[in-house]
């Protein structure tokens, strides 16, 4: 399946594979095989004019942002430096709508909800992040807003549409509000099976970018996977 899947004369929207890096490891995990690419490395390979240009560092062959490995869906990619950086401001600038769909097996009382709680690195794992729960929280570094508006999908799914962009903001927010992600265990979310994780190597969590679109350009919907365990 090509990487490309839409297109502008300025962009061009990639589709991710859950358990793909979007940038080369740095320490390639036991499961990843040798021969499996990272997003830049395969968009390397169906657009050899994406690697001609002398991009900075961070985003190599024009890609403008990243996701979790275990995230699939939506990543857009710059084809020029000027646009590049006119994607950024709005990354920035939070000009960007960004929708995500996850499944959680927990359920809630309510069918939608904005969580404004800032978010900060974990005082103590380099691997997490955590909500402010009161003045005293413990943390690493300064509070960072984030905003979250979930809307309950059906099937076990749910809608996060994320304004702001903090380091795995929905996992944090998502756990905080009593639907951790399926699968995430780091923020609270039940374990997919020993069977589901062999099957499906490097997607320990089920998150997905549907979309992403600005005031002038818009991505095409990118559907959920067809093999989540989705219930009827």
């Amino acid at each position: 399946m090509p990487l490309v899947f839409d297109e502008t004369p300025d962009l061009l929207f990639v589709r991710k594979r859950a358990g793909q890096p979007v940038f080369p490891w740095h320490r390639r995990p036991a499961w990843a095989k040798d021969d499996a690419p990272s997003v830049a490395r395969q968009l390397e390979d169906e657009r050899p004019e994406q690697a001609l240009v002398e991009w900075p560092i961070g985003f190599e062959c024009g890609i403008a942002h990243r996701v979790d490995v275990s995230t699939s869906g939506v990543i857009v990619a710059a084809r020029r430096l000027d646009v590049l950086t006119e994607i950024r401001a709005l990354f920035s600038e939070r000009r960007l709508r960004k929708r995500y769909l996850f499944l959680t097996d927990r359920e809630v009382p309510w069918d939608a909800h904005t969580e404004r709680t800032p978010l900060a690195h974990h005082a103590k794992s380099k691997r997490k992040m955590i909500a402010q729960r009161n003045a005293s929280t413990a943390k690493r570094g300064r509070w960072l807003e984030a905003i979250t508006h979930f809307r309950r999908v059906g099937g076990g799914v749910w809608e996060a549409r994320i304004p702001t962009g903090v380091t795995h903001q929905i996992r944090v927010h998502a756990q905080l509000v009593g639907l951790p992600v399926q699968g995430d265990t780091l923020y609270g979310g039940a374990a997919l099976t020993d069977e589901w994780l062999a099957e499906h190597p490097g997607m320990s969590f089920c998150l997905h970018a549907a979309q992403i679109a600005s005031d002038d350009w818009s991505s095409p919907t990118l559907p959920l996977p067809t093999w989540w365990p989705v219930e009827d």
